[in-house]
């Protein structure tokens, strides 16, 4: 009897509200797989059940993990890794999409064994790609050193006068340089923070580490699971062979207030988690920051806005009392 290869990889997305970013997500990992499909398994840990069931149903390859009260996007990539005996995990946003080239070259970089390329010292354990917008330009997204625990970080992009003087003053050109790639986006690189919208991570390292941290609902807790990782002594890498195209936002277009929230808790979740120094500080510069932008939405529009007033008055209560 014919026995079917072990699973080697498993393809990781999660969904909320996004089913047809999913299916073209699905299909363009499939594609891009094509003569590897036994070795690779797509798992959909689905946060908003119902529809990609019917869809994937009896679909080879293709699993969908129904979760039940949307438990977040860390908990739902827990569930499904502990659901299949890949070696390797793939963590893809559902608005991601792989080129044909994609899957041939995370084999590649898994492949290097004792004959790495040039600037790896040996097979990665964890990795990512070039990741580009859906205009083929490279999506600028790799903090070097964690810069974010800096107080000046957040000052600088985590706050609405900061970002108004990067982005309207010093036209993103400053940020650019300071924080994010030192080297060329085409020159292999080690990377602290890679973008959570895509990468890969042996299996056996993703659990040793606890997997996401549960305790983040939504955002960071790729950063959170990085950070661990260094302290850790694993490096990861930027590969510039794997390409993928990331739209970006989908799944929180759908919510946008509720996922602003989410972000500025989350944030302030992991700085304190990890130590962050002169916390204190960056307490009040984050309250200060939302009193400001509470007290912009009751001025602008106090009754189409109440749902963020009421929100960010929350998040002050939370930045004081947490």
């Amino acid at each position: 009897m014919r026995m079917n290869p072990p699973v080697k990889y498993l393809a990781c997305i999660v969904n909320y509200r996004s089913e047809e970013y999913v299916k073209q997500c699905v299909a363009s990992i499939t594609a891009s797989a094509e003569g590897l499909r036994d070795a690779c398994e797509i798992i959909i840990a689905d946060n908003s059940p119902g529809i990609l069931r019917e869809h994937y149903r009896g679909r080879p390859g293709v699993r969908v993990l129904e979760l039940d009260g949307n438990p977040g996007y860390g908990l739902a990539c827990n569930a499904a890794v502990r659901a299949t005996a890949a070696e390797w995990i793939m963590i893809v946003n559902p608005d991601v999409l792989f080129r044909p080239s994609t899957f041939r070259a995370v084999e590649s970089a898994v492949n290097q064994g004792n004959s790495p390329g040039p600037g790896l010292p040996g097979r990665p354990q964890v990795f990512t790609g070039r990741i580009l917008d859906p205009d083929g330009g490279t999506q600028v997204r790799y903090d070097y050193d964690f810069s974010i625990m800096k107080t000046n970080y957040l000052l600088l992009f985590e706050t609405a006068p900061g970002r108004f003087i990067v982005n309207k003053l010093l036209s993103g050109r400053y940020l650019k340089r300071r924080y994010f790639l030192k080297h060329s986006d085409r020159e292999i690189q080690k990377v602290d923070n890679p973008s959570g919208a895509f990468f890969v991570i042996e299996k056996a390292l993703f659990d040793s580490m606890g997997g996401f941290d549960g305790g983040i609902f939504l955002y960071f807790e790729d950063t959170d699971l990085f950070y661990r990782l260094k302290k850790a002594g694993y490096a990861a890498y930027y590969l510039p062979s794997i390409e993928v195209l990331h739209k970006g936002g989908v799944s929180t277009d759908t919510a946008k207030v509720f996922s602003f929230l989410a972000y500025k808790k989350s944030l302030f979740y992991f700085l304190k988690k990890h130590g962050a120094p002169n916390l204190r500080l960056k307490r009040l510069i984050l309250a200060a920051d939302a009193v400001l932008l509470m007290l912009s939405a009751a001025l602008r529009s106090p009754v189409k806005k109440a749902g963020l007033i009421r929100g960010l008055a929350g998040l002050i209560k939370y930045y004081l009392a947490a």
